[in-house]
């Protein structure tokens, strides 16, 4: 029986080659986009969900985590002072990242990966140690906690625990654990772990600076233990500077959250969680007109199929028994569909894991993989498969074989399924073309300053920090450089938020700003425009390194509500680094245009920075980049010469949006031409239908366009229809997505024209082509027979 009912389809596969393809090739594009989607959205949710205990690990965050406008810093001092106060919490961990030039014997080089946390970080987290003791690691000020890789890198063939690595030339720190490298699906990574208790004054509330994670027994949730902390809040009076005020808006953070905690600062880019339910909906539409193809094909060609479901109803088939033989038919074009849709997937993969910077692969012993493949099949061949079955299994033994045809007029059900392709098609269009202007707008719009021609230069260690002032002299000979500034302005990098201080300041006045290190040259290689104080680089005196001077923004300035600000006095951190303001500038974006414009105190001084940003203005960039490598060579002989364009940097806070709008463009193109790919057939089909009708009709004078004009129209009519429905759909999707940046383009029409015109054109041309074919068909071709 099983053989009679493949050999059955594999005949009807066969006899019509072309129709088969379409059904089969259309299938096999749909399961491989959700394949693929599958992969990438699993991967996504599973960030950070190796740790044993992630779902009793939690960031502490200000303000609710859905406001963009919430960060995750904290002051060194909270994780110790919630522990004591708080039976609820089991334990904490405080984490920073950091940079720096590790050495062992003749192998020196930069490290950007390097974690300073306590040693509780291995109590909180799952990253066993291979070699050492997890309790003590840490313990010791001068210990340092390598990765599987770094063991290999720097002590190839050697036993690593014991050994002395040096840091930055001036701390022997000793190898006292070695981890396995941290699972690609966590928030963030490290190659070294040093200890928390290296960083100095760590009493200090005023520096809210430090990832704070903790770890809550099993008995309290989140929302209770924020209850319990801001009754705690309202009575706490620490010594220092810090009010509670602040610490009314802490928020408890899953860990398995935070990697879609796009917008905000990470030690890591995070992903835009949104997009996973943008990608999910995508994969299902593509999979939808994929079976809309088949059905409509289907029901199309019931004609060719009548005499046999005729003859079957003769001899005693059921309609049950014909609709398990259909639907089982479509499950096996599944199957084959699947097998196909498995091959292009691995073709693809690689393309895609380098475009999304992931490591996808199909595993073939995980058994959630292996039933979501059957599930797949299954769902793809009963959806696809049951319409047909349910409309040629109901066909009427009588007119099937007196006419040889099925009597019935199923077009209108075709037709809404050819509008509803039509209708995704159009919103997706539509969706591209809003996504990709926003994303046009975020790269274009005016960041009020300059950073065309900008390149950094890290300073890979404390003694070029030092020496950044030679290093500006030296830079500034090179042929092409116009200006060179020694800052710690890194977009990527604005963890900096600090209590601060101004002359007069009322106690429920303190607050928090963000805080960049700069000197005398950064307005002037940034191209930042003054308000006040355009000659400060004239008046302002260094004393020395501690000199402070301080420049504000427009917006720290209306904070406050200063009229003027020149000369007050302000400072971070209390009043302990008390110096007079010297310039205000006006706004400019230095984050993400995801926010809005905060106050920002630039603290100005000239033996601080730990990059140099160096404004070019030559025909030839690569020249002057090669002659400050040269240049870098001869001050810096022990270091390899690294540089970044800041422009560059400042567009990886847009990575996650970018990347997803783009793969939204490919699947977009794909759902466009699964579409066609449909509709081509179909129209193929009813032409075909329509050869003998054609025939007469040019018998009796009708010309080719009038003939192409009758088969193109029905399907001209369906494309507006399809237009009048997506339009509103389409919008209300679009503003939504829109909303989650605080500037944004307005949805103009011409974007749903556009979409709208691009829809007929591709209409035309698809149908269009099957039809002037038909239409300039030989009558004698077609009538010969007759």
């Amino acid at each position: 029986m099983l053989k009679n009912f493949i050999n059955i389809t594999l005949r009807n596969i066969l006899g019509q080659k072309g129709f088969s393809f379409i059904n089969i090739f259309g299938l096999a594009l749909g399961m491989a986009v959700v394949i693929l989607i599958a992969l990438f959205i699993r991967n996504e949710l599973s960030y950070d969900k190796f740790h044993e205990k992630h779902d009793r690990i939690f960031r502490l965050i200000s303000n609710d985590p859905a406001d963009k406008n919430s960060f995750a810093g904290t002051p060194a001092p909270l994780g110790t002072a919630m522990k004591e106060n708080f039976p609820d919490i089991v334990d904490y961990v405080r984490l920073i990242d950091t940079s720096g030039v590790i050495k062992y014997k003749d192998k020196i080089f930069y490290e950007t990966r390097i974690l300073m946390a306590d040693n509780s970080i291995f109590a909180i987290f799952t990253f066993p140690l291979i070699k050492g003791d997890a309790k003590t690691a840490l313990e010791n000020k001068d210990s340092i906690v390598i990765t599987e890789s770094m063991a290999k890198k720097y002590f190839p063939g050697e036993e690593p625990m014991g050994k002395i690595l040096n840091l930055n030339d001036r701390s022997d720190l000793k190898v006292t654990g070695v981890t396995p490298d941290v699972p690609v699906n966590s928030h963030f990574h490290f190659d070294f772990i040093i200890p928390f208790k290296r960083i100095g004054n760590q009493d200090n509330w005023g520096a809210w600076n430090y990832f704070t994670y903790l770890l809550l027994h099993k008995s309290i949730s989140a929302g209770k233990l924020k209850e319990k902390f801001e009754n705690w809040a309202k009575q706490f009076d620490n010594k220092n500077y810090f009010s509670s005020l602040s610490f009314k808006h802490i928020y408890y953070q899953p860990i398995t959250r935070i990697h879609f905690q796009y917008d905000r600062y990470n030690m890591e880019p995070a992903f835009d969680g949104k997009y996973i339910r943008i990608f999910g909906a995508i994969a299902l539409v593509i999979l939808i007109l994929a079976c809309i193809n088949f059905m409509n094909l289907s029901t199309a060609r019931a004609s060719s199929r009548a005499k046999e479901i005729g003859v079957k109803k003769v001899v005693g088939a059921s309609q049950l028994k014909l609709i398990k033989q259909f639907i089982g038919e479509s499950v096996l074009l599944a199957f084959i569909a699947h097998m196909i849709a498995v091959i292009l997937v691995q073709l693809v993969l690689p393309v895609f894991n380098n475009f999304s910077a992931r490591n996808l692969s199909i595993d073939y012993s995980d058994p959630v993989f292996v039933l979501g493949i059957l599930g797949l099949i299954l769902f793809t061949g009963v959806i696809s498969g049951s319409y047909p079955a349910f409309v040629l299994s109901s066909f009427k033994v009588a007119n099937v074989l007196k006419s040889g045809k099925e009597g019935g007029n199923r077009s209108l059900a075709r037709d809404i399924l050819v509008v509803f392709q039509f209708t995704m098609a159009i919103v997706l269009m539509i969706g591209t073309i809003i996504i990709s202007r926003q994303l046009n707008f975020l790269r274009s719009t005016n960041l009020g300053f300059n950073m065309k021609d900008v390149i950094n230069i890290p300073l890979k260690s404390r003694d070029l920090v030092k020496k950044a002032s030679i290093l500006k002299k030296e830079f500034l000979r090179v042929p092409g450089v116009e200006s060179v500034s020694a800052n710690g302005y890194v977009p990527t990098g604005m963890n900096q938020h600090q209590s601060v201080w101004w002359e007069e300041q009322q106690e429920s006045e303190k607050t928090g700003m963000w805080v960049i290190s700069i000197d005398r040259d950064f307005m002037a290689t940034l191209q930042i425009k003054m308000i006040e104080g355009k000659d400060f680089v004239k008046k302002f005196k260094s004393e020395g390194a501690n000199t402070n001077a301080y420049v504000l923004n427009e917006s720290a300035v209306k904070h406050i509500g200063w009229k003027t600000a020149l000369g007050k006095a302000f400072s971070i951190y209390g009043q302990e680094r008390r110096g007079p303001i010297v310039g205000v500038t006006e706004d400019f974006h230095f984050r993400s245009l995801h926010h809005s414009i905060d106050p920002c105190a630039m603290i100005v001084q000239d033996e601080y920075g730990r990059h140099l940003s160096l404004r070019i203005n030559t025909p030839d960039p690569k020249a002057t980049i090669n002659a400050l490598r040269n240049k870098w060579k001869e001050l810096v002989p022990h270091l390899e010469f690294d540089y970044y364009f800041l422009e560059d940097n400042y567009n990886k806070l847009y990575r996650s949006e970018i990347k997803s709008g783009r793969l939204i463009i490919y699947f977009t193109l794909l759902c466009i031409f699964i579409a066609c790919l449909g509709l081509f057939g179909l129209a193929s089909f009813l032409a075909r239908q329509k050869t003998k009708e054609i025939g007469i009709r040019k018998v009796f004078g009708a010309s080719v366009s009038t003939i192409t004009r009758g088969l193109t129209g029905k399907f001209i009519r369906l494309v507006i229809v399809a237009n009048v429905i997506s339009w509103p759909i389409a919008f209300f999707v679009l503003n939504n997505w829109l909303k989650n940046f605080t500037y944004r383009i307005d949805i103009n029409i011409w974007a749903f024209l556009l979409a709208a015109l691009l829809s007929f054109i591709i209409s035309l041309f698809t149908v269009g082509y099957q039809s002037i074919k038909a239409a300039m068909t030989n009558p004698i071709d077609t009538l010969r027979y007759e």
